[in-house]
């Protein structure tokens, strides 16, 4: 058995709660006078999730264990103005708790996972690699031609006709 998805990962779970939570403060009219941690709290709050994402994406143990550690330097970003939000009035004492609460249950589960893939055995790694290499080589193989106009957007896309314009029918 294995984790094909990446919200199946308990460190992207938090890191989603955490954002869901963060975004709810975010909302709050009392915000629009503090712009910076409104920014600051967003950011951080979805670079927690997409780098997780990003790093699952790499197939390699060592790149996934950099992103997470991302992910966890996130999370700790949000931790460290927990205090401001409250001083600030923008959040309540136990809004910042539950915050804190689950940021630090989701480094915790980044911690053990960076273990983990830090911990896999050499045979395993190039395993993965290879694994790797060939759904990128599958995936490569399934999409369908460039156009020589833009090469960043398949042919027969829209604005995009299989034959350039002006071409006799």
């Amino acid at each position: 058995m294995g984790i094909y998805d990446y919200t199946e990962f308990i460190a992207g779970q938090r890191a989603n709660d955490v954002r869901h939570l963060v975004r709810g403060l975010r909302t709050r009219s009392v915000f629009n006078e503090h712009r910076w941690l409104r920014t600051q709290l967003r950011r951080a709050a979805n670079s927690s999730c997409t780098s997780i994402v990003e790093g699952y994406g790499k197939f390699y143990p060592r790149e996934f264990a950099r992103y997470l550690e991302i992910s966890k330097g996130s999370l700790k970003e949000i931790i460290d103005h927990l205090p401001d939000v409250v001083g600030l009035g923008l959040a309540s004492a136990e809004e910042a708790t539950e915050i804190r609460r689950l940021a630090r249950r989701g480094c915790k589960a980044i911690v053990g996972l960076i273990l983990y893939l830090e911990s896999l055995p050499q045979e395993r790694v190039e395993e993965l690699r290879r694994l790797g290499q060939r759904a990128r080589a599958k995936r490569n193989r399934a999409e369908p031609p460039r156009n020589p106009g833009n090469p960043r957007e398949p042919s027969g896309t829209p604005g995009n006709p299989r034959e350039p314009p002006g071409t006799p029918r």
